[in-house]
């Protein structure tokens, strides 16, 4: 590990110390193959999240306390689909599976998951929207992985967590600076670098790279970016209003849709969806959002979070 009273060097000497991190698990990415709309899914799903043990107890677990006083524990992944859905299986598994990498030790890592979730959850809602033309599951993973490369900084200088220019959600332009003083670097190139190390598909490191870009000058861009980076900007935004305004979902819908035209528009090129579609969502995704982050440990008070 770097030494923490030395600032970050370039790229490329952050990229050799992937080694020493943990693999992320392959079940991450099989999860986001499926096709939700076949009718193998559930059974896929299943397949899927049986493949790493540990992951599988705690989804079992997790299971068992949705339903009250089951007449025994859950003791299969095939079973607590039944119980609890291959939507909510699908996301816990991908998303304990990323935990496993990076686990919130420090209440910054517990905020920043609790982030990460949240915007794969509302990415994971806007993709449902079949004309945009983005698989659902692969929305969520890049909202999942957006920020991995804040892990990494703060695995490599734990003395940020401190410094309050570079943690919490600050304005992406301030963080942006703040990270290139600081470390020579910024967020999202680290969390690219680490995205293909681990050897997920050319997109979502694209996606994790652009998310907080404004213009993308003279760079031709799958078509999957074109159309998935919107998405994470716009559920990006949307998380970090709802953090600022606690009281957005007691607003009136009039107002809850202008805050949301305000503040949760792409700045990438057009939307991927309309304030009203957001606003009408809103409390549909928040409460998906609150459960998962329960299920994983990582709820809060917060009416939000």
């Amino acid at each position: 590990m770097l030494d923490s009273n030395v600032r970050l060097p370039e790229p490329h000497r952050i990229e050799a110390e992937f080694g020493a991190l943990p693999q992320l698990p392959r079940a991450v990415i099989e999860m986001t193959e499926l096709d939700i709309d076949s009718p193998n899914f559930a059974e896929e799903v299943a397949r899927i999240a049986e493949m790493e043990t540990s992951i599988a107890d705690q989804v079992m677990r997790i299971a068992s306390v949705q339903i009250p006083l089951p007449p025994e524990p859950i003791d299969s992944i095939p079973e607590a689909v039944v119980h609890m859905g291959s939507r909510a299986i699908s996301e816990l598994t991908g998303s304990l599976s990323a935990l496993s990498v990076f686990p919130p030790i420090t209440q910054e890592h517990v905020e920043l998951w609790r982030h990460a979730n949240q915007v794969a959850v509302i990415a994971r809602d806007i993709a449902e929207d079949r004309s945009i033309g983005i698989d659902p599951q692969a929305a969520y993973l890049a909202g999942l992985l957006h920020d991995i490369g804040r892990f990494l900084i703060f695995e490599q200088d734990p003395q940020a967590l401190s410094d309050s220019s570079v943690r919490g959600r600050p304005a992406a332009p301030t963080l942006i600076e703040a990270e290139r003083a600081r470390f020579g670097v910024e967020h999202a190139e680290v969390g690219a670098m680490l995205c293909r190390h681990w050897g997920l598909p050319t997109a979502v490191c694209d996606i994790v790279r652009l998310h907080h870009s404004v213009v993308v000058a003279d760079e031709p861009l799958l078509a999957q970016v074109e159309r998935c980076l919107p998405i994470i900007q716009q559920a990006d935004h949307l998380s970090s209003l709802l953090s600022r305004e606690r009281r957005l979902l007691e607003l009136p819908f009039s107002e809850r849709r202008a805050l949301i035209a305000a503040h949760c528009m792409s700045t990438y090129r057009a939307a991927a969806s309309t304030p009203t579609r957001l606003a009408e969502r809103l409390d549909i995704v928040v409460g998906r959002s609150r459960d998962l982050l329960r299920n994983l440990g990582l709820g809060s008070s917060s009416p939000v979070d």
